[in-house]
């Protein structure tokens, strides 16, 4: 019990010791703090400012409109490739029916064939009807920023 009580007792002296050990946090003289400040606050105005002078960077950068008209073309070929596989399937059912494919063992079940690819196909050559792009709104007029806008 002794060993014990002694050991916790060390072990506390050591914890308040190692608590007490940290070095003090010096704060730092105000002005040179403020003048720290103002050199980062220059430093950012600068690049703000040749940010806002160099509109030539964001001219280089590709036009969202040119990539979506490509896409749309993509998406126009692939409806016109749709159509004409629906009018060879088209064909194909009129040759099949025309060959007597509807005979023979279980009719029914290859006239329900024929009609649901009928049905496919028509629902394929269905013309596509667009809606017209709206016209983007125009962008808010941002209020002036700084202290005199905020007085």
């Amino acid at each position: 019990m002794n060993s014990t009580l002694s050991l916790i007792a060390v072990a506390g002296a050591l914890a308040c010791g190692l608590t007490f050990a940290r070095p003090l946090q010096v704060e730092e003289d105000p002005e040179v703090r403020l003048a720290a400040l103002e050199k980062e606050f220059a430093a950012l105005k600068a690049e703000v400012v040749a940010l806002r002078k160099a509109p030539a960077a964001t001219a280089a950068a590709p036009d969202p409109s040119a990539a979506l008209r490509q896409d749309l073309e993509k998406i126009v070929q692939w409806v016109q490739a749709q159509n004409q596989a629906a009018e060879a399937l088209t064909r194909a059912l009129d040759d099949a029916r025309s060959k007597g494919f509807t005979a023979g063992i279980n009719p029914d079940s290859r006239t329900a064939l024929l009609t649901g690819f009928g049905e496919l196909s028509a629902a394929l050559k269905t013309p596509l009807k667009l809606t017209p792009p709206a016209v983007p709104p125009a962008a808010p007029a941002k209020p002036a920023q700084g202290r005199a806008a905020q007085r």
